[in-house]
């Protein structure tokens, strides 16, 4: 800006005539120039300047342009040539997939480099830019890949689906019905494209197919929450919890698959597909039926709602005039023309009217029949609309195999409907058959006096001169004889024809005959009752099941009793003659035998009661009141049975048969069910069966072993009893001896039946057992140790004894000097000394780690009784040598030395010797002794004291509660009371007055 004038100033420089740039200049407004053809300003035209300047070079300028117009012209015609080859070569590969696409020839795979395309005899269709692609498969479609996406590739060599998606699914390979999702759900029809949605997630979002009158719906579901706060908090915010509550479902599209064409709704409008095209119609109708015939369809005008007939390219065959077309499977078609008007009639596929409108309703039957719907009842004309059957049926249908079916019955009024000229048929529904004229067509069968004639599903019963019993109202007819039939009418409801008369029962689904005039009725709430023709009486109590047995016998299940331990509650049969009760018992099984008689189960009164069965004659009269386990087998002549496990005979009178077994040695061994019995060659009972022997075997030529209440003993031959009941068994060896067992022990009886005792001898004194019972006598025969020990072994010839009760044992002598029953095991080892063992209850403390709550750590202790056996040693004048203590003691070797082994599994060696010195100095404490005692030592559970140079430790719960502090040195009685269950000694002590500490 120039102060001195006021105005803008401008620094610039521009190009001269010559093409060079000036120096910079400073310029005002007014010294530029404006182009108007450019809307600039500027100084100077160096290009006018030039040429002015140089006018040579105006000519070349303009020889210049023209050859840039030629050169250009050029291009462009280059251009429209490349354009019309392009075109050129798209018509032929067109027309190439069109034959692809038509015939069975298909595209082939090909490789260049890493990337695959389709070409076709050398055509490439698909130029190679995918990283992955399939061979054309059967269904004409292949799968390509890129990127980590697919697309589908036609046989043609087409894409039908781009290469955008990660699931593609092809519905209908025929017709060209393609699926794919990824972020979204598209459709293909053939080449024309559908958004189904624009927003789909594959990890909430699934799309399932659901198949509904012949239409399949694919379906988007969605996974729906519910959401809700607790009571927790995550700093000051609640905690949501996310929870599944179900689907919610929407219907993407539906569709309707046949062979030459697909049927598609998408957003309430209809599409026609057919071989990967799309019919003109293209979602201008709101519905589409095929009609079967010729490749037509009905449709629904979308604005209209008016219905006519197109073809497969979506070409108007009929005009859309009316309001309903109802297909009949032929060229045919019934018409609603208004809907006001409610009645029906037929036209063709081209429009041409065959029956006027005037009908309720009109259904198609066969080619040349239709039932029409006038007042409620039904008739049949042909396709002219000439009458061939007045209106008189109830009901009519045409089946599966195209024959007629009709009823006159008034009840099947309701039981189906007709809507919109849509018949809703119950297939319950029993109808006659009839012919083209609407005629009934039966079958007739002479049972006596009547005539049953079978049309359709349903019977009708005549008499001898056509009279009608029952007309065609029966689904089932069964003659048991020439006077009387089970029948069953449509409404399922049982029934007798008897003489002429019929007679339902309610509520009655089946009748079986039983005999003569009895009938069993079953109902449907599952009661059974009984039912005489004769007197037309029911019982008067109703059954769970009922069983004809013999002649006029019925055997009738009733409802048990309330579960209880008495097994009462079993006995659930009762006999029955007729409708009337036979007796007031109840059994819990009926059997007709082999023979004819009657077996009848029943459980007695009481806990644990095993069943029990009778016999019976063909009227149910007992044959006596013997009662058996079970009946094993049944003949003409006798019964074998079963008595508290032991089979015998019974005679058709219910009387036991004895049997007989003839023995080598003249005798008769009797038998009847358990017993046994023992007579002579003239029949003189020497053994009665009344004495209930459960078994008789000969020992020897002079000896019986009888059995009762599974006790042996010994008898003559002549029936003598020489033992008592007592023993577990008795035999006679190969050298004549007898051998019995008792008290699981084994001695031998003499010829008498007298024990004979078993007798050890050793140096003072001898053993002597007898059947488990053990007893100890000197050598003057008095007896040293009395009966009462399970069992006593000699240790040794010096009378050294291991006394035994149960599982423990001490050691004595012959003068009844013995140890503590405390050990468990004993074993000489020689030179005087016995092995003895017992169990020691040792506490150990067992630490126990892990982690808790948030994972934090912790530890614990809890103690716990450990148990080892121990051993010890003691010598014949019954001094412990030493206790209880080593895991195990050897026997002496070679060197007269043994070895012991510690708990840790240290050996040490003890010689003969030193055991012996030890053992002299063992200080044998007597139970009950008072000692005097001095403290030697303290421990942690108490002190060792010191008695007659010998120490022994003393527990500090046995010393007396009267001090609490002992000191070194000091003097008290101890009382020796024994050893416990550990072997640890067990003191009694108390304060002594007389002694001074030291």
């Amino acid at each position: 800006m120039s102060k001195e004038r006021g105005e803008l100033v401008l620094k610039c420089r521009w190009l001269d005539e010559n093409g060079v740039w000036s120096s910079d200049e400073f310029v005002t407004l007014d010294m530029f120039q404006y182009d108007e053809e450019n809307h600039k300003p500027f100084i100077m035209d160096a290009d006018k300047a030039y040429l002015e300047k140089h006018p040579e070079y105006v000519e070349r300028r303009k020889q210049l342009e023209n050859s840039r117009e030629d050169i250009l012209k050029a291009l462009m015609a280059r251009q429209k040539h490349e354009e019309e080859l392009e075109k050129k070569r798209n018509t032929e590969c067109t027309n190439l997939q069109l034959e692809l696409l038509n015939t069975d020839k298909c595209v082939e795979r090909f490789r260049n480099g890493t990337k695959y395309g389709y070409h076709f005899e050398g055509t490439t269709i698909l130029p190679a830019k995918y990283t992955s692609a399939e061979i054309i498969g059967e269904n004409g479609y292949a799968k390509v890949g890129f990127n980590r996406k697919i697309g589908l590739v036609r046989k043609d060599g087409k894409e039908i689906v781009p290469v955008e998606y990660k699931n593609i699914d092809i519905i209908n390979s025929q017709h060209g019905i393609v699926m794919a999702s990824y972020k979204r759900v598209d459709l293909w029809l053939g080449d024309e494209y559908f958004s189904l949605r624009s927003d789909y997630d594959d990890k909430k979002q699934s799309i399932i197919k659901e198949d509904e009158n012949g239409k399949t719906n694919y379906i988007l579901q969605t996974n729906t929450y519910s959401y809700s706060y607790s009571q927790s908090y995550y700093g000051d915010h609640p905690i949501c919890h996310k929870d599944w509550s179900g689907f919610s479902k929407s219907t993407l599209f539906t569709v309707v698959e046949e062979k030459e064409f697909c049927i598609i709704w998408i957003n309430e409008k209809t599409y026609l597909l057919s071989k990967n095209r799309l019919s003109a119609v293209n979602g201008s109708y709101s519905d589409i039926k095929s009609i079967g015939f010729d490749q037509l369809f009905i449709a629904k005008d979308l604005s209209t709602e008016l219905w006519g007939v197109i073809d497969l390219q979506g070409n108007v065959v009929t005009e859309f005039k009316y309001a309903t077309l109802i297909p009949t499977e032929s060229e045919y078609l019934i018409a609603q023309y208004e809907k006001e008007s409610a009645t029906y009639g037929m036209i063709d596929y081209q429009g041409r009217e065959f029956i006027e409108p005037q009908y309720e309703a009109l259904i198609y039957l066969t080619p040349e029949r239709f039932a029409f719907r006038k007042n409620l009842l039904w008739g049949i004309c042909d396709r002219m609309g000439n009458i061939v059957h007045e209106e008189s049926f109830t009901c009519i249908r045409r089946t599966a195999s195209g024959s007629i079916m009709a009823s006159t019955l008034e009840s099947y009024f309701t039981k189906w409907k007709v809507e919109n000229n849509v018949p809703s048929y119950n297939d319950n529904v029993m109808l006659c058959s009839v012919n083209d004229d609407g005629e009934i067509v039966y079958t007739e069968k002479n049972i006596g006096q009547y005539h049953v004639r079978h049309s359709g599903n349903l019977y009708s019963i005549l008499s001898s001169n056509s009279e009608e019993f029952v007309s065609y109202s029966l689904s089932d007819v069964l003659f048991v004889s020439e006077t009387a039939a089970i029948i069953k009418n449509t409404d399922g409801e049982s029934g007798l024809f008897v003489n002429g008369e019929y007679e339902y029962f309610d509520g009655c689904e089946e009748i079986e005959h039983l005999y003569g005039e009895i009938f069993k009725l079953i109902f449907y709430d599952g009661n059974i009752k009984l039912y005489s023709s004769e007197v037309k009486k029911t019982s008067e109590n109703s059954f769970m099941d009922i069983t004809h047995i013999v002649d006029e016998m019925l055997v009738v299940k009733i409802q048990g009793a309330s579960c209880d331990y008495s097994n009462s509650y079993k006995n659930v049969y009762q006999l029955y003659k007729g409708i009337d009760r036979l007796s007031s018992e109840c059994f819990s099984s009926v059997v007709l035998l082999d023979n004819g008689y009657i077996a009848l189960q029943k459980y007695g009164i009481g806990y644990n009661v095993k069943p029990t069965w009778k016999l019976a004659n063909k009227d149910c009269t007992y044959l006596s009141d013997r009662e058996y386990d079970s009946i094993i087998e049944a003949n003409d002549e006798l019964f074998k049975v079963s008595i508290d496990g032991s089979e015998g005979i019974v005679d058709l009178n219910g009387n036991a048969i004895v049997e007989k077994n003839y023995c080598d040695n003249g005798l008769i061994l009797t038998r009847c069910f358990a017993d046994r019995g023992l007579e002579d060659a003239d029949g003189t009972v020497i053994l009665s069966l009344d004495e209930h022997f459960s078994s008789i075997e000969f020992l020897g030529d002079t000896l019986l072993k009888v059995c009762k209440q599974n006790k042996y003993a010994l008898f003559s031959i002549k029936g003598e009893t020489l033992t008592d009941f007592k023993y577990t068994d008795i035999l006679c060896r190969e050298d004549g001896t007898i051998q019995a067992t008792r008290n699981n022990s084994v001695g031998c009886l003499d010829v008498n039946g007298n024990e004979i005792a078993d007798v050890k001898t050793f140096a003072g004194g001898y053993l002597k057992s007898s059947y488990g019972d053990y007893s100890v006598f000197n050598d003057v025969g008095e007896i040293v140790i009395p009966t009462g020990y399970s069992k006593i072994e000699i240790l040794d010839n010096d009378g050294i004894l291991a006394l035994w009760k149960g599982d423990k044992v001490a050691i004595g002598n012959i003068a009844n000097e013995k140890t503590e029953l405390v050990y468990e095991s004993v074993r000489s080892i020689g030179n005087g000394f016995y092995v003895v063992s017992r169990t020691i209850s040792k506490k150990i403390r067992v630490r126990h780690t892990g982690y808790g709550y948030r994972g934090n750590p912790y530890t614990y202790y809890t103690s716990d009784n450990k148990k080892e056996k121990k051993y010890g040693i003691i010598d014949r004048i019954l001094r412990i040598v030493i206790t209880c203590k080593y895991s195990s003691i050897s026997d002496f070797d070679d060197k007269q030395n043994l070895t012991t082994t510690n708990t840790n599994g240290e050996k040490k060696t003890i010689s003969l010797q030193k055991l012996k010195k030890k053992a002299s100095h063992v200080l044998e404490l007597s139970v009950g002794t008072e000692y005097d005692a001095k403290v030697q030592a303290f421990m942690p559970i108490g002190l060792i004291i010191k008695i007659q140079g010998k120490s022994f430790v003393v527990h500090k719960k046995y010393l007396f509660k009267e001090k609490k502090v002992f000191k070194k040195g000091e003097y008290f009685i101890a009382k020796y009371l024994g050893i416990d269950e550990n072997g640890y000694p067990i003191w009694e002590t108390k304060l002594n007055q007389s002694m001074d500490t030291e």
